[in-house]
């Protein structure tokens, strides 16, 4: 599985969750515990910030990202209805892999 489609099954399982439209990308950035946990799942799933990914997000350089996964891991920490959105959202992502027949990474 490619990055990007891992990138795109992030996407619609943060929508699925959160009851957004999958179109609307703006709204997951400015939901901060949205972007969160986009940061996060990507970091877990190995989706390396490619040139396309980072175009799709509006990052600018490497220092935002590592800003936002310092944010996100410590709101982990700390919010329990965050984490239990977050392991929801793994679990669909990785019910999804399971079903490409993909190893888990």
């Amino acid at each position: 599985m490619s990055i990007e489609e891992k990138y795109e099954l992030i996407i619609r399982a943060i929508c699925e969750v959160k009851g957004i439209e999958k179109d609307d990308i703006f709204t997951i950035l400015k939901d901060n515990n949205c972007k969160y946990l986009l940061f996060l799942m990507m970091r877990k799933y190995k989706c390396n910030y490619t040139d396309r990914v980072k175009e799709k997000l509006n990052i600018n350089n490497n220092r935002t990202i590592n800003t936002n996964l310092k944010k996100a891991k410590e709101k982990f920490l700390i919010n329990r209805d965050f984490r239990e959105t977050y392991f929801e959202i793994s679990n669909l992502v990785q019910n999804e892999i399971k079903k490409t027949g993909e190893k888990i990474s």
